[in-house]
């Protein structure tokens, strides 16, 4: 899209209004199967020039890019249409516009409140996704590419999300990709003591996995990732061995259960790699559960006698199990974020009704203003004395008959839950008296 009209778009978006509006473009887990979500992946790395990529092709003031296992999402002022534009590109476009969904204003700030407290996530509860968001946040203001508008929206969700955690029990049991992944690995093998295991990757994911494993009494475990350091601190910390990543080929050899998660640019683990392992093994099956996105496993593997393939996507009926014995504390939650959503509302309302009130005071303020100077040039004999205390009147006046109205109407905006208030100060400022082009030093 051409960047000077998709400027246009966004000015137009917000032309309506004193102020932008959140609006976000995304897909997730509930939206997009894992091979759409997994081509929009971006590591963090390259998280920067995707930002400066968006702010250019959508003509925005303010973007943020959310990007997780579970969910690629743009927030921005711009319209969605541009938003949207900045995913459906090229011959995959008309499969990814079926798989985004698009907010606005108040459902776009709930939607993200959902999100930072762990209701949108693939589990219930899971409590890496409120960390997400706080660096998704901490990103967009190393980039410079956070204004007004996201930086108090994602400040809320990240209140709203602690708020969350600390009144209702969705987070007591601390769930997380990782734990419902050794559950399911658990159910396949009741006894998972005698098993050897291989996990790809020393991050996050890979650590709680990990100490989930040794709970259920896994005591072979090899950690391989492209840090050796970072394996070697994590083998050592929890009782594993560390192995360079180059040998990866070798040691799927070796493995009972193969977990992922480091969600490389391409397939760590090829068809070709598992094939080599499966004839070194003499007919031993092997266990994949790849929990990375983009995935770590070559998905053709899958086709091979012998293998077993499970990706991110697969965990969900263990999922829903989850969400059907938790109905009490999603309701909690729910209604914590309905508050503050309305708190948010009420306060950017308030907030910007500032420069409008202002603008209607001094309109006033000049009209009088130049009524008093007609007066008075019609006034002979005058002293000069007597004129400023005429002056100073009027704007007393103005002052003291406005203040109450004025200060009415501000309140009303923060706990009313609609614009009324904002549209009666502009529809006010609309039949004032025009500011004169020659005051306050304007050409």
């Amino acid at each position: 899209m051409d960047p000077s009209a998709a400027k246009a778009e966004s000015v137009s978006a917000t032309q309506n209004g004193p102020a932008p509006e959140l609006r976000l473009v995304g897909l997730s887990h509930r939206s997009a199967p894992l091979e759409v979500r997994e081509r929009f992946a971006v590591e963090r790395d390259a998280h920067a020039a995707t930002l400066k990529r968006a702010l250019a092709e959508t003509g925005a003031r303010e973007v943020l890019l959310l990007s997780t296992c579970n969910r690629v999402e743009l927030y921005s002022d711009a319209g969605t249409a541009s938003l949207e534009r900045f995913f459906a590109t090229g011959e995959s476009a008309g499969e990814t516009r079926r798989c985004l969904y698009r907010h606005e204003g108040t459902e776009a700030l709930s939607h993200l409140f959902r999100v930072a407290s762990s209701l949108d996530s693939l589990v219930l509860g899971e409590d890496q996704i409120l960390a997400q968001v706080k660096s998704a946040y901490g990103l967009a203001q190393e980039a410079g590419t956070l204004g007004p508008l996201l930086h108090g929206a994602f400040q809320a969700a990240i209140r709203t999300g602690k708020r969350v955690r600390r009144e209702t029990k969705i987070g007591d049991h601390m769930l997380s990709v990782s734990s419902v992944a050794v559950d399911f690995i658990q159910r396949v093998f009741s006894d998972l003591s005698s098993r050897s295991v291989l996990l790809v990757g020393a991050g996050e994911a890979a650590q709680l996995t990990l100490v989930h494993l040794r709970a259920r009494g896994v005591a072979h475990v090899r950690v391989a990732n492209r840090s050796l350091e970072a394996a070697r601190r994590l083998a050592q910390e929890l009782g594993a061995e560390a192995v360079p990543i180059d040998a990866i080929q070798d040691e799927v050899g070796r493995a009972d259960i193969v977990i992922t998660s480091v969600g490389a640019p391409r397939p760590l683990i090829s068809q070709a790699t598992i094939a080599r392992a499966l004839k070194a093994r003499h007919g031993r099956s092997i266990f994949f559960l790849d929990i990375a996105v983009p995935r770590d496993v070559e998905p053709a593997a899958e086709d091979l006698p012998g293998v077993f393939l499970y990706n991110v996507d697969d965990l969900e009926r263990i999922v829903r199990e989850n969400y059907g014995k938790r109905v009490d504390d999603l309701e909690a939650a729910t209604r914590v974020i309905s508050e503050e959503v309305e708190r948010f509302a009420g306060n950017e309302r308030h907030r910007r009704l500032g420069p409008l009130v202002a603008q209607v005071l001094e309109r006033v303020e000049l009209a009088a203003e130049d009524e008093v100077k007609e007066t008075l040039a019609r006034l002979n004999g005058m002293s000069q004395e007597a004129r400023g205390e005429v002056e100073a009147l009027a704007e007393r006046l103005v002052r003291r008959l406005l203040h109450a109205p004025l200060t009415a109407i501000r309140e009303e905006a923060r706990s009313s839950d609609e614009d009324g208030p904002v549209r009666l100060i502009e529809r006010l400022l609309e039949n004032l008296p025009p500011r004169p082009k020659n005051r306050g030093g304007e050409p």
